[in-house]
């Protein structure tokens, strides 16, 4: 949506920068997590439910904090020629890489498998 945003208001002058955080360390997780408690999803559902919230507690205990995306942040709105996507944690590029190089079934597979390994927690 955002490389669609960006073509349709170039013309305009209008800059649009997208900024890829990934996992970063602050409150989003704890609120993430307290709204995932919150939903009563289908029996065939929880299963792949548990194994996300599972992945989100883990990947937040990893990550890095803040300080990447403020840098990227402040670089996008103060540079003469920022550049347009600003993948601001190791995450966030890994996924843009996954996403180019893998085809769609097989990246679907690997997220999914991710949300159903065992418990670390």
């Amino acid at each position: 949506m955002g490389t669609a945003l960006r073509q349709e208001v170039k013309g305009l002058g209008i800059k649009v920068i997208m900024i890829h955080p990934g996992a970063v360390k602050t409150n989003f997780d704890n609120v993430a997590i307290k709204t995932l408690d919150k939903i009563d999803y289908p029996d065939d559902y929880k299963p792949l439910m548990k194994g996300f919230r599972e992945y989100i507690i883990q990947s937040y205990e990893t990550c890095p904090g803040p300080e990447s995306t403020v840098k990227d942040m402040v670089h996008a709105g103060t540079a003469r020629k920022p550049k347009a996507i600003y993948d601001t944690t190791g995450q966030a590029r890994i996924m843009k890489r996954l996403i180019k190089w893998l085809n769609s079934s097989l990246l679907d597979r690997i997220v999914l498998s991710m949300y159903s390994r065992p418990s670390h927690v």
